[in-house]
């Protein structure tokens, strides 16, 4: 795990070598789950997923845990809602109906197909990302290695998968897909803002998730709403330091409230960006329901908030 971390924390092995090996386990990886979905169908798939990821057995019947119930969300939820919010494109539409565009991160523009994009006209800095899927971020930060040849290849090879392979994820299988490319923020300290990610509950938020240095040395602490520190985290290791309250907390906890009232269960993503808080995505199923809060005794706890019926 240390050679891992090396690697990633070197810029150019990170930048240039790192996404190589990615997009070939990437490729290997959705032929092999997209073989066991159609083969064995979608019960069993998030059956087998979940024992394999958790090391213990599924209970689809009377699902307890967190991760179960995600599990549970992914097998039985069908609300067409969810493939808008999913889509990074059109979630903006359902933005702008219920808070307003001013939330919305500026888009630079739209393409169907990498073959769209006039490079030379994008105005640095910029991200281009694809709307149905949470990986293929490319960056172009003036000062930062930038390879059009390796950014031409991440997003065509993210544009030919279906992200619902990754792991059953229905919200995103019949998703059109896109390229977005999009105005990069930065914070005060001129670095890529913290991720403010609202667990929402039967359309109430509970806890914060705030993940630090995503791209390179990346921490994950959780809050509850009054920016108390939670003892228990997800998939990372907590921040050394913590992080300060945000000035705009009832404002976003309102934001994300307003935003996941049709769902059972939603992840609003915000920034706040020089005291402005902008929108970033919805998402349904946090680490594709394949990690549990640790210490362990939470996954029951957080289970509890979220009803299915």
């Amino acid at each position: 795990m240390k050679l891992v971390s090396t690697f990633k924390n070197n810029k150019f092995i990170r930048d240039r070598i790192y996404p190589k090996i990615e997009l070939l386990y990437h490729k290997l990886y959705i032929a092999l789950m997209k073989f066991k979905i159609n083969k064995f169908g979608e019960i069993k798939f998030i059956t087998d997923y979940y024992n394999q990821t958790h090391s213990r057995k599924l209970n689809l019947n009377n699902p307890r845990g967190f991760s179960e119930k995600i599990a549970w969300l992914k097998a039985f939820e069908r609300n067409d809602l969810m493939t808008v919010c999913a889509d990074k494109y059109l979630v903006r539409e359902y933005v702008k109906e219920m808070i307003g565009e001013d939330y919305l991160i500026p888009i630079i523009g739209v393409y169907d197909n990498v073959s769209e994009i006039d490079f030379n006209k994008l105005e640095t800095p910029y991200v281009l990302k694809v709307n149905h899927s949470s990986g293929g971020n490319c960056f172009n930060i003036p000062g930062e290695i930038f390879s059009q040849s390796q950014t031409t290849k991440v997003l065509n090879h993210h544009m030919d998968i279906n992200a619902y392979y990754y792991g059953c994820e229905w919200a995103y299988k019949n998703i059109t897909r896109k390229i977005i490319a999009e105005k990069v923020l930065f914070d005060d300290q001129n670095r890529l803002p913290n991720d403010y990610k609202f667990f929402c509950f039967n359309g109430e938020p509970k806890f914060v998730q705030v993940d630090i240095s995503r791209f390179s040395d990346h921490r994950r602490d959780f809050y509850d709403l009054d920016w108390n520190l939670l003892p228990f985290t997800l998939a990372y290791r907590n921040s050394e330091n913590g992080v300060s309250l945000p000035s705009k907390l009832d404002e976003m906890t309102s934001v994300a409230k307003t935003l996941a009232g049709n769902f059972k269960f939603s992840r609003i993503d915000l920034y706040l960006v020089k005291n402005k808080v902008y929108f970033g995505e919805i998402t349904f199923y946090p680490e594709g329901g394949s990690s549990s809060f640790v210490p362990e005794i939470y996954e029951k706890d957080i289970g509890s908030k979220l009803s299915l019926v």
